[in-house]
């Protein structure tokens, strides 16, 4: 059994996803108050 449940992402994709959470992060903030 994997230590965690996501895989290892490639890095191009990871950066991608980051930049989405960044671009979401404001309204992740903004709904969690």
């Amino acid at each position: 059994r994997p230590r965690h449940p996501m895989p290892e992402l490639h890095p191009d994709t990871r950066a991608e996803l980051l930049a989405i959470a960044r671009r979401l992060d404001p309204l992740v903030l903004r709904w969690a108050h």
